[in-house]
């Protein structure tokens, strides 16, 4: 199982300030940061970010795993693989 996964994974670089995935959008990806950190942004609790994730964290899994829309957006805080 653990080579299906590794086989089904891309890397993909995003520059500081780029936005990964946008609250609302439909998600079908699941992201897990190699280097990096990205601030985290939901609508409803204002400008600033509500977390920010780093190295070995993931995001996307909730709508990947339940066919909603994303709850959140996520933008690079730092360049991100």
């Amino acid at each position: 199982e653990i080579n299906t996964l590794a086989l089904a994974t891309l890397n993909e670089s995003y520059e500081a300030g780029q936005t990964i995935v946008r609250e609302g959008e439909p998600g079908d990806i699941f992201f897990m940061i190699d280097s990096g950190s990205v601030d985290v942004f939901i609508k409803a609790k204002g400008d600033a970010p509500v977390v920010t994730l780093t190295s070995g964290q993931f995001f996307g899994e909730l709508a990947l795993l339940s066919n909603d829309n994303r709850t959140a957006s996520c933008i690079a805080k730092t360049n991100v693989i």
